[in-house]
This record gives structure tokens, C-alpha cells and sequence, in this order.
């Protein structure tokens, strides 16, 4: 599938990293993220896969993690320290407390599959730009619904 981009609201089963792309995005005339040096990232779930994601965002000089949302605070905890993330990384057990934070720019889903729409129609929602990994969602039908999101909600 390569770089495929629904709007500027979603990146799904990108090759290079999420942030990379919502930057080349906003250099083409996009409204990704407006005069900001770096995009703030959350990540959410943290189990093993979170690893070879978050080492990318760490080397990118234009992202920041600013957070960690699992539901096993003390799993999100060791993944901040191993990850070396700065002492005001927030460390949440909902993705409601992500969603509501200003100033969190952009979502990494990292969960399981059958909970990728609803965490990423939530986002979607809540305008912050969400990177979501393949299988983007469960069927067509609900694909469609997750497309129909990313279009109502589109600036």
C-alpha cells in the first residue's frame, strides 16, 4: 500500500514515520501543523510493538512524545524510562485524558486491532492527527465509517 493518506487528519501503514509525513504534508499546502517546531506525539498502547515506533519518534528531531496512555500505568512507566523520555512526558490510563490535552498534536494508535476504530474516531474527533497501523479496521463497513469521520471532520 506504500504512503497512503485519507486527509491530513490520518496516516494508516506509512513506511517512513507518521510524524515525517504529517510534516511533508504541511510543506505542500496542508494545515497538518501550523508554526510549531515539533509535532507532540502520545503514544498509545505500549506494549511490544510501541518500541520500534517510539525509537522513531525519539530520533526525529520534529517530533516529541509527550505522553504515554496504556492501561497499565506501570508498563507505560518502564516504557518512558527505557525510552528515555523527559520527566514531563505524561503517563495516562485513558485515552480520554490524551484526547482533551491541547497540546497533543497527533495520536500513535498502537492497539489491538479490533479497538482501532472507536480509539481512532475518538481522535479524529477530537482534531488531533492520528497514525493508525494496519489493518486500519476490522471490515469495509467499518472502514468506510472510520473514511466518512476523516471527511466530516476535515478543516
Amino acid at each position: 500500500m506504500g504512503i497512503a493518506s485519507v486527509t491530513h487528519h490520518i496516516v494508516i501503514n506509512s513506511p517512513i514515520p507518521a510524524v515525517t509525513q504529517a510534516i511533508l504534508f504541511n510543506a505542500s499546502g496542508g494545515s497538518v501543523i501550523m508554526n510549531k517546531e515539533k509535532i507532540r506525539v502520545a503514544i498509545v498502547g505500549t506494549g511490544r510493538i510501541s518500541d520500534l515506533h517510539a525509537i522513531e519518534y525519539m530520533q526525529n528531531p520534529n517530533a516529541e512524545i509527550v505522553a504515554l496512555c496504556d492501561t497499565n500505568i506501570d508498563l507505560a512507566k518502564t516504557r518512558a524510562k527505557k525510552w528515555g523520555c523527559s520527566e514531563s512526558t505524561k503517563i495516562v490510563d485513558e485515552l480520554d485524558k490524551v484526547l482533551k490535552d491541547i497540546n497533543i498534536d497527533m495520536v500513535e494508535l498502537l492497539l489491538p486491532h479490533h479497538m482501532h476504530l472507536n480509539a481512532a474516531l475518538k481522535a479524529i474527533e477530537a482534531d488531533k492527527i492520528v497514525s493508525l497501523q494496519k489493518p486500519m479496521c476490522l471490515n469495509l463497513d467499518e472502514d468506510n465509517e472510520l473514511v466518512d469521520a476523516v471527511e466530516k471532520y476535515d478543516k
